[in-house]
């Protein structure tokens, strides 16, 4: 097999390679809706994933963790017979099997499976499901257990890389595409659901970092986070530290934010990121970008937020840090050139690893353009309550896919009920075109 996703047939077509795989969909008639996420193997728009479970075993003496999954979904396909999810070679998989809720049947049944290569930073899973038991609108439950090894996506720390170098430590960074290595998943952007854990360990945290971190950010968080809700609505923000092996400086998660433990050694000025990840609670995690190729609508969004944040607090400062930001913007841009595929707004980076996409393109140049819509409203304010009291309309903006949480005809409505500016943009097809919106 090729070592990475080719683009798929219109709908009623074939997966490329295998005739015995399920169709896609949908079709070109939807120009708003890409074929596929190049950086998923699954077949996730067969299925509307509603909630998800992990029950897991830590064993630190062997650096493994080991249980089960069971998700919850519901076909929304006729002709579908296989699930496909994507995976990692690392991730041990010993059985799966499939139960229907509604039958009430006490043994679940057991499925066969397949695992194929898919790219250097993960595989497909395909489980033939059983044709009776797969009815568009009727729920089941796929259960895969499995053993984890040595996946990019869990970080076993021994003791000496902690902080209170006493005792080791564990933690997930699934973005953007490792979760695969964590558990069986669709592993895009475009889905969303609940989910439950059960994580039997007896560590949790360093105790030896708490009086530090509460020491220096004492009030300020919550500060940060009045600002916050003032401009875009409530929402929840915990922050955990880890240890400053943790590779990135920070992490948005839903409702818990990582953040490395290091940043504690910075002034006040400098804990920007933590502002940055608590803007992401909004822009990134309650409403995401379809595909990692829109990277920029997260990043882009949630710079802008984090701006108007600070601006509230350090306006001056804020000032100084968006010079010099896009100034080196402009140098990498001139380093690189117009024409380089990295330096484009919205790229294509089939066969790369979307990893490589953070850079200061999918920053800057995203905030840029939302800060030209917000020139078009007119009033920053405006702007600011277009963001908060319609969220809707936010993810017509962010989405060019199905997946979206809105209609695209949502738009013209809050015209009706609030002001916009005259003209504004939508993502459809990949290009950014301009959507009249009325006075």
């Amino acid at each position: 097999l090729c070592c990475c996703r080719k683009s798929l047939p219109v709908s009623g077509g074939r997966f490329a390679g295998d005739s015995n795989r399920p169709s896609v969909g949908p079709g070109p008639q939807d120009p708003r809706c890409p074929l596929v996420d190049v950086a998923s193997a699954s077949n996730f728009r067969f299925f509307q994933l509603q909630h998800f479970h992990l029950d897991l075993r830590l064993n630190f003496a062997v650096k493994e963790m080991s249980g089960w999954l069971v998700l919850d979904l519901v076909p929304v396909h006729p002709a579908v017979c296989t699930l496909v999810l994507d995976s990692h070679p690392s991730l041990l998989i010993h059985s799966i099997d499939c139960k229907v809720p509604e039958d009430r049947r006490d043994e679940p049944v057991s499925l066969t499976y397949r695992l194929d290569p898919f790219t250097e930073y993960g595989s497909s899973l395909s489980i033939s499901l059983p044709p009776d038991a797969v009815k568009p609108g009727r729920l089941i439950q796929i259960t895969v257990r499995y053993t984890t090894t040595d996946g990019p996506a869990i970080w076993w720390l021994d003791s000496e890389l902690t902080c209170g170098q006493s005792r080791p430590l564990v933690f997930t960074q699934g973005h953007s595409v490792c979760n695969r290595s964590f558990f069986p998943c669709f592993d895009t952007p475009a889905v969303k659901s609940t989910y439950t854990a059960t994580v039997r360990s007896r560590v949790w945290a360093e105790p030896c970092l708490l009086p530090c971190a509460v020491k220096k950010l004492g009030g300020s968080v919550e500060r940060w986070l009045g600002v916050a809700e003032d401009l875009f609505g409530p929402y929840r923000c915990d922050i955990v530290f880890l240890p400053p092996s943790f590779p990135i400086v920070a992490m948005e998660n839903p409702c818990l934010t990582f953040i490395i433990a290091s940043i504690l050694e910075s002034s006040e000025f400098l804990l920007i990121d933590v502002i940055h990840e608590i803007a992401h609670g909004w822009f990134g995690n309650a409403v995401t970008n379809a595909t990692w190729e829109e990277m920029w609508l997260s990043e882009g969004l949630a710079t802008y937020a984090q701006r108007r944040i600070t601006t509230e607090a350090y306006e001056a400062f804020t000032c100084l840090e968006t010079v010099v930001r896009l100034d080196a913007l402009h140098r990498q841009l001139r380093l690189l050139g117009d024409n380089n595929p990295v330096s484009k707004l919205q790229v294509k980076f089939e066969p790369v690893n979307p990893s490589t996409l953070m850079n200061l393109f999918t920053y800057e140049k995203g905030f840029c353009f939302v800060s030209y819509l917000s020139e078009l409203c007119g009033d920053v304010q405006r702007f600011d309550g277009f963001l908060r009291q319609v969220p809707d309309g936010v993810t017509v903006l962010m989405s060019a896919s199905q997946s979206s949480y809105s209609k695209p005809d949502r738009i013209f409505q809050f015209s009706m009920e609030f002001p916009v500016p005259s003209y504004l943009v939508a993502l459809v097809a990949g290009e950014l075109q301009h959507v009249d919106v009325g006075p």
